[in-house]
C-alpha cells in the first residue's frame, strides 16, 4: 500500500466518522415532540413584550458564543449585566439560559 492509497483510506475513514458524529448530534439536538407542543402553547399564552425580551435574551447569548473561541466562552461583566437586565423581563428565564447550560459542561 502506497502513501496515496493510505491517504485516501484515511480520508474515507475520517469522513465516515464525521458523518456518524453529525448524525448523532442531529439526533441528540432534535426536540421531543411533546416539548414542542408545550412550547407552542406557552408561547401563545405569552405577551408580545415577553416574547421580544426572550428573543433579545437568546440573541445576546448567540452574540457571546459567536465572539468566543470554540472552547469554553468567557462571559464579560458587560455580558452579565445585559443578560441580567434581559432575564429580569422574563418569567421563565432559566429555560432560555442556554449559555450557562453550555458553559457548565
Amino acid at each position: 500500500m502506497n502513501w496515496r492509497q493510505l491517504w485516501t483510506a484515511g480520508k474515507r475513514l475520517v469522513a465516515r466518522g464525521l458523518l456518524q458524529v453529525e448524525t448523532k448530534l442531529k439526533e441528540w439536538s432534535k426536540p421531543a415532540p411533546d416539548r414542542q407542543v408545550t412550547g407552542i402553547v406557552t408561547d401563545l399564552l405569552r405577551t408580545k413584550q415577553e416574547l421580544i425580551a426572550e428573543n433579545a435574551f437568546l440573541r445576546q447569548q448567540v452574540i457571546v458564543l459567536k465572539r468566543q473561541s470554540p472552547e469554553r466562552p468567557a462571559i464579560t461583566q458587560r455580558d452579565r449585566r445585559i443578560l441580567v437586565v434581559l432575564a429580569s423581563q422574563l418569567r421563565g428565564w432559566k429555560d432560555a439560559l442556554h449559555l450557562l447550560k453550555w458553559h457548565q459542561r
